[in-house]
């Protein structure tokens, strides 16, 4: 990693840190994640009719987000994107108020990579968000109905 991209990971993850802090001092439950590789996959390289964003998150991480999503549903998501570099540094908030519950992930994402992934999910209207472990086996999975938030204009 070079040294500017070093600053800016640095920068997303003091954000993440601040998230979490937020929450956990209104009472929240957190799950906070580094993921260990952010990629997008197009409806032709999935089983989904629309793109994902794919988080490999890792093992000591993997059992609690897994409990996350087996014990209730995410009803509210928000996206903190750094849009002006490449790559695209940002935070995923999966929040379930009922459950007092939020799972926070920073990621990155290369701009070569945001291009077709826009296109894609502007002309379908909705994008998946897909958790794995390094081996591939699943630990979560959530419909954005609304792209937008990943690509401000």
């Amino acid at each position: 990693m070079a040294e500017t991209e070093t600053t800016e990971w640095q920068q997303t993850l003091a954000e993440l840190d601040g998230l979490e802090t937020e929450y956990e001092d209104e009472g929240w439950t957190t799950v906070t994640i580094q993921a260990g590789h952010t990629g997008i996959r197009l409806p032709a390289e999935t089983e989904l009719e629309d793109p994902e964003l794919v988080y490999t998150v890792p093992s000591d991480s993997a059992d609690k987000l897994h409990a996350a999503f087996d014990t209730g549903e995410f009803t509210q998501f928000t996206v903190y994107l750094d849009e002006t570099r490449s790559p695209r540094y940002h935070v995923l908030e999966l929040a379930d108020p009922d459950r007092s519950l939020v799972v926070l992930i920073a990621g990155a994402v290369g701009q070569d990579q945001i291009n077709g992934f826009n296109q894609t999910a502007q002309k379908i209207i909705g994008i998946y968000t897909r958790f794995r472990r390094l081996n591939g086996t699943a630990v979560g999975l959530f419909r954005h109905d609304d792209p937008g938030v990943f690509f401000p204009e």
